[in-house]
């Protein structure tokens, strides 16, 4: 693992060797996860250009800030992935996001246009959280942030995978949610709180100038289809739904995933 250091924070990244002359790839994680989710997704890619996968801000190895308040807003936390782009050296990178790092990505791509040579936006939808929905999920961050997530975690974790999945890899699920009651609760609930709290991303993907693909699990309960397929439209890009899988597609079915990234980018190749 290398680290990022900016300010008081320590961000953890990894990186695989790959050709130096192909566009890189940087994987971004969603909530409650790490960049361990991208992992076989990773040894199904390695070898055919350099990969990175970060640890968000309160999760996996990034620590928090201990002692301060912390009050980040989701375009701080999309500079992340900038200031990581330019650590590496990176001018252009393929980037691959889940679920909150793919509204990171989202959000980066649209500030700084010229670093993207693509987009996949997994799990995501750009679409505000309806008000009720927000007023809801902020209850539960406040309860989080008193009690610590071991009582909440476990049913937001089955949510988050496929029917599939729960019913034929329940070891994957208890391996996740134990990792998942280890966050830092004041780290998650401030990152968790930027992507509740955000606005209507729709009207900033025109100012995405990359090839993009959009990707939902078949068996996604958190983002809707027609959610994914507003996004694919704003985007003008493609919708490719993975089955069996749900929320955490690049974790329940990563030979599909990375079949479909490798075929994304032999398009983007040949264009």
């Amino acid at each position: 693992m290398s680290e990022l250091t900016r300010g008081d924070l320590r961000l953890q990244f990894e990186v695989v060797r790959g050709p130096a002359e192909r566009v890189p790839l940087l994987f971004l994680h969603g909530l409650l996860a790490s960049s361990k989710i991208w992992s076989e997704v990773i040894g199904e890619l390695s070898g055919s250009r350099p990969i990175a996968s970060l640890d968000l801000r309160g999760h996996g190895r990034s620590a928090s800030v201990p002692g301060e308040p912390l009050d980040w807003k989701l375009a701080a936390l999309a500079e992340d992935v900038i200031i990581l782009l330019d650590e590496l050296g990176w001018e252009r990178a393929h980037v691959v996001g889940q679920s909150f790092g793919a509204l990171l990505a989202l959000q980066a791509a649209a500030g700084q246009p010229s670093h993207f040579a693509s987009l996949v936006l997994t799990s995501v939808s750009a679409d505000p959280e309806p008000l009720e929905l927000r007023r809801r999920k902020l209850k539960t961050l406040e309860l989080l942030e008193r009690v610590g997530p071991e009582p909440l975690a476990q049913s937001a974790v089955l949510g988050m995978f496929g029917r599939t999945t729960r019913r034929e890899r329940p070891e994957l699920v208890a391996s996740f949610l134990e990792t998942a009651q280890k966050l830092d609760r004041r780290a998650f609930s401030a990152v968790a709180r930027a992507g509740i709290e955000r606005s209507d991303l729709g009207p900033i993907t025109s100012m995405i100038r990359c090839p993009c693909l959009v990707v939902r699990g078949a068996e996604d309960e958190l983002i809707a289809e027609p959610a994914a397929a507003r996004l694919a439209q704003l985007l003008a890009a493609d919708l490719v739904a993975i089955p069996g899988a749900g929320h955490l597609v690049p974790l329940e079915k990563p030979e599909p995933f990375a079949r479909a990234l490798a075929g994304f980018f032999r398009q983007i190749d040949r264009s």
